[in-house]
């Protein structure tokens, strides 16, 4: 009775426990049943319905344990481990009974070039492309082709394949609209690529810019599969593998305006003769098409199915001739086509740069919420800025920054917008956007650039305290001997600009070994030399050092590579060695440049500081007025008061006066008004009114200038031109 007793307890405890539990485990899921339906965009796929959630490695039935489920590697997928991933998709393959689905093969194809395994990917994508019977698994197959040919460096595979897509519009059923959009985006990307071969890569070239990032975007790419899920039928049930009404073949065109561009036409043909096909354009369109008899020949075996709508006939035209290897340019008023080998390198980039243009636009603007957008904007504003065209460049950089506030690269797009800037002559807007970059781009490798740049623009905007920083930071993270090299130079001539001559030595000497080889050999020497020269404390080591420094110049242009900062070193040099002539020739030249900062009037005041040394006071005065007449500046400042000097070296006592008493009333830094109450004192003693002259040397106005109501501070006159103390040479300053 007790042992009964408790045997009904045990069952009434461990009964209950095993219903509950029982209702709350995960079920078995048995070949060819559905899984649960669930909200996540990766628990649907294409096929779904016919790939078993798990099966036994010897097919005696399920099994959950040690296999993974389709819907758990789309999961790993999206969450950025392809890897996982694709030793998930492949377990699931290897334990399948049977040809494996297009869906899951088509799985196992993009983890392999998420994860680089090119050679894999490229042979199931190829596979795939020829075999499944899925419209959507074909076309993304082929897209996948495109993208792992460009990863290889075979861009005229990729654009073979994409040329094919975008010319059979109707072959791909209810998926034709999404295949068109990305098949576009990834030629326009394509063309534009090969258009760029021959640009500089270099970021430090003024013609370099940074290109867009690769717009592989793996999640989107099975995530744009996975979309279209729940309309796709199984492998079995795909309508496009079903025989269909035959097409009715359609030729027509469609004109908008009077030129080649604005013609559009409509092509739905089997196989066609690519010269039979031109023939029959030109007749339609009425524009004489001569073909080379080169040309000729590539085109009279090719045959090819075209099914096109409404589209542009300079992009059919662009994809027959990519496709066969050829070029067509238009001619007065008719259409040439020619083989690329009878044509020039400068013909074959024009035809590429102007096929890009044609196809990032009817990208952008017929499908621009795809998510290769932002991609094919960003090659429409590269094209603009290698076309010079900055100004468009500058508009197209802003409008991607804003329109993409997440954009990949970010740093990337303000560094080509910068340069658009500074290549447009808008150094303001440059700087600041040189600074966005280094902002968004820390540790990437536009940071250090960036900086040089943002450097140099503050040396020519005459702001040598601001520019130390960027140069500092430029010259600690160049990643390159050329990038190095270039910061030392830079910072160097800031350290002589800024009259630190042990400075620019240092920093020369510290970085000796990339500055010995060319191009910057020259240069590293001229600013050594000049360095040297100013460092003298000595009037025989500066004697040796004037040899050496005579000797530099004579290897430098100052127009080498240094821009406006260059010019005034070398003009600095030349009036250092008392070489007036060269050093005003060098001012000059570099003050007509209009669009220069602050930099332009220190050139102007040296210059004229050159003029009165050498006694030309009259064509000094006239570049002191032009200089005071500008923009104020600390070099207008002092320009004021050599003006006033040359007055009176002149003899133009009125004059001189004049001026003072205009310069007293808007000047309020105690040593210019001291300057110049010195100056009005030397006119009145000169002049023999002594009590006027001895009331200014003591900072007091005399009578006559009691308009003046200011009182200047009491201080020793200064000469703005007054050569420094202990030095022999009257070309120092």
């Amino acid at each position: 009775m007790r042992i009964s007793l408790q045997l009904l307890a045990i069952i009434a405890v461990v009964y209950p426990a095993a219903w509950f539990g029982g209702l709350y485990a995960r079920p078995f899921l048995v070949p060819g049943t559905a899984p649960e339906k669930t909200t996540r965009p990766e628990d649907s796929a294409v096929g779904l319905h016919d790939i078993p959630t798990a099966v036994h490695p010897d097919g005696r039935g399920p099994q959950i344990a040690d296999q993974s489920t389709l819907q758990d590697a789309d999961a790993s997928f999206f969450r950025g481990h392809w890897e996982v991933a694709k030793r998930q998709y492949e377990a699931l393959a290897a334990n399948w009974d049977g040809r494996l689905p297009d869906a899951v093969a088509l799985r196992i194809a993009v983890a392999a070039e998420a994860v680089g395994q090119l050679d894999q990917a490229l042979d199931e994508y190829q596979r795939l492309s020829q075999e499944s019977d899925s419209a959507v698994i074909a076309a993304s197959a082929k897209l996948g082709q495109a993208r792992v040919w460009h990863e290889l460096g075979r861009g005229a595979n990729a654009r073979q394949g994409l040329w094919t897509l975008l010319l059979q519009q109707e072959a791909y059923g209810d998926w034709a609209e999404e295949c068109l959009a990305e098949a576009t985006h990834r030629l326009a990307h394509q063309l534009k690529h090969e258009a760029s071969r021959s640009e500089p890569t270099d970021l430090l070239d003024p013609m370099a810019v940074v290109s867009a990032p690769n717009p592989r975007a793996m999640t989107e790419v099975l995530g744009w599969l996975l979309e279209h899920s729940e309309a796709a039928p199984s492998d079995g049930d795909d309508p496009a593998a079903e025989p269909s009404e035959p097409q009715t073949a359609a030729f027509s065109s469609r004109r908008l305006g009077p030129t080649v561009d604005e013609l559009y036409v409509t092509v739905r043909l089997g196989r066609i003769g690519l010269l039979t096909l031109l023939e029959r354009l030109a007749a339609e369109a009425d524009i004489p098409i001569v073909v080379s008899v080169t040309a000729r020949d590539c085109l009279v075996d090719y045959n090819l199915p075209l099914d096109v709508r409404e589209l542009k006939l300079t992009i059919l035209l662009d994809g027959l001739a990519d496709l066969r290897q050829l070029v067509w340019t238009v001619v007065e008023d008719r259409i040439e086509i020619h083989c690329r080998n009878e044509v020039g390198e400068d013909a074959i980039s024009s035809f590429f740069a102007q096929a890009a243009d044609r196809m990032i636009r009817r990208a952008i603007t017929t499908f621009p919420g795809h998510h290769l957008a932002a991609a094919s904007s960003w090659a429409m504003a590269d094209l603009l800025f290698a076309r010079t065209d900055f100004e468009s460049a500058v508009r197209r950089y802003q409008r991607l920054l804003d329109e993409f506030p997440r954009l990949d690269g970010r740093a990337g797009a303000h560094f080509n917008l910068a340069k658009s800037l500074l290549a447009d002559g808008r150094t303001d807007a440059a700087l600041r956007a040189f600074f966005h970059a280094v902002d968004h781009g820390v540790g990437d490798l536009v940071e250090p650039v960036a900086y040089l740049y943002a450097g140099r623009l503050l040396i020519e905007d005459d702001q040598l305290a601001r520019a130390t920083r960027p140069l500092g930071r430029s010259l600690a993270l160049a990643n390159s001997n050329r990038l190095r090299a270039e910061s030392v130079l830079a910072l160097a001539s800031l350290h002589l600009l800024n009259g630190n001559p042990h400075a620019a030595n240092q920093a020369l000497m510290e970085h000796r070994p990339v500055l010995v080889i060319e191009p910057y050999r020259d240069q590293a020497a001229f600013l050594a030399a000049l360095a040297r020269y100013q460092a003298a404390s000595s009037s025989t080591e500066q004697d040796r050092s004037a040899r050496g420094l005579l000797e530099a110049l004579s290897h430098v242009s100052p127009d080498n590579f240094w821009g406006a900062y260059g010019a005034l070193l070398t003009a600095t040099a030349y009036r250092e060695l008392s070489l007036y002539g060269p050093a005003n020739s060098i001012l000059i030249q570099g003050a007509s440049d209009g669009n220069l900062g602050t930099i332009r009037e220190r050139m102007l005041f040296e210059l004229a500081r050159n003029h009165y040394r050498c006694g030309d006071l009259q064509p000094c005065m006239e570049v002191l007025r032009e200089l005071i007449l500008g923009r104020r500046s600390r070099w207008s400042d002092r320009a004021e008061l050599l003006l006033v000097q040359s007055e009176f070296d002149a003899g133009n006592d009125e004059t001189c006066l004049r001026l003072c008493r205009e310069l007293l009333r808007s000047s309020t830094v105690p040593a210019t008004r001291a300057a110049l109450l010195a100056m009005m004192g030397r006119v009145y003693q000169r002049q023999g009114k002594h009590v006027e002259a001895a009331m200014c040397f003591t900072g007091h106005l005399p009578t006559v200038d009691a308009d003046i109501s200011v009182q200047a501070e009491e201080r020793e006159p200064v000469d703005a031109l007054a050569p420094r103390k202990g030095r022999q040479d009257v070309g120092r300053t």
